[in-house]
């Protein structure tokens, strides 16, 4: 079984320091373009930075399940850094 950790940040990376574990990089919402964000849905009221951030996690996500069906992965578990192990 492969675990992915889906890794945004730095000082988080310790506690999967271990063979169990791949670290798969989370896109930074700083780095998420206005136009990347109004491919989304949001309600009115929703800040920039919020929806940059829920952007970043979404499209994080979406990229490394891509990689689990490109490669034809099986029996796979993704966890968040932040993830209570």
């Amino acid at each position: 079984m492969r675990i992915f950790v889906v890794n945004a940040y730095e000082d988080r990376k310790y506690k999967y320091d271990d063979k169990r574990y791949e670290l798969y990089p989370a896109i930074w919402w700083e780095n998420v373009t206005e136009e990347k964000v109004n491919e989304y849905h949001f309600r009115w009221n929703a800040g920039m930075d919020y929806r940059k951030k829920v952007v970043a996690c979404t499209e994080s996500h979406k990229n490394l399940l891509q990689k689990i069906v490109d490669e034809k992965l099986e029996k796979v578990i993704i966890i968040e850094d932040d993830a209570v192990i």
